[in-house]
């Protein structure tokens, strides 16, 4: 899929109820990404190895949250984790506070910002389609 075809894909009103294959969460995802979460096998890869290093009363920051994948993911698991998530697109960061209050997920802390290796402000585009 293209950069053009992925930014006329995501509409905040083509959101879409899923549970992740093999998780115990749901969480609302643009219609075009839910195959995302039942096909590739990177995914869960991921998913796995991050559970397995994680623990309760831990620090976990995902960066580039999106809707929450991995933040559900360490959140469901680990109630006791403390979670910072970042999500510098602001109808991400919509879904992404939505599927944090449908899961109960209160050990995480969200902020609209996006992260970069040095400090300071810079222009942050986001792609229109």
């Amino acid at each position: 899929m293209g950069m053009h075809e992925f930014v006329n894909n995501c509409k905040l009103d083509d959101l879409e109820l899923i549970t992740p294959e093999r998780r115990t969460f749901q969480m609302l995802t643009y219609a075009s990404h839910k195959d995302h979460y039942f096909r590739n096998a990177y995914e869960n890869f991921t998913a796995e190895l991050i559970l397995q290093h994680s623990r309760d009363g831990m620090l976990f920051v995902d960066i580039g949250a999106h809707h929450g994948f991995y933040t559900l993911l360490v959140a469901n698991r680990y109630k006791n984790a403390m979670i910072v998530a970042f999500e510098p697109v602001p109808e991400n960061c919509g879904v992404l506070k939505k599927n944090l209050l449908m899961n109960g997920a209160d050990n995480v802390s969200i902020y609209d910002v996006a992260i970069s290796n040095s400090s300071g402000r810079r222009p942050f585009h986001i792609a229109s389609g």
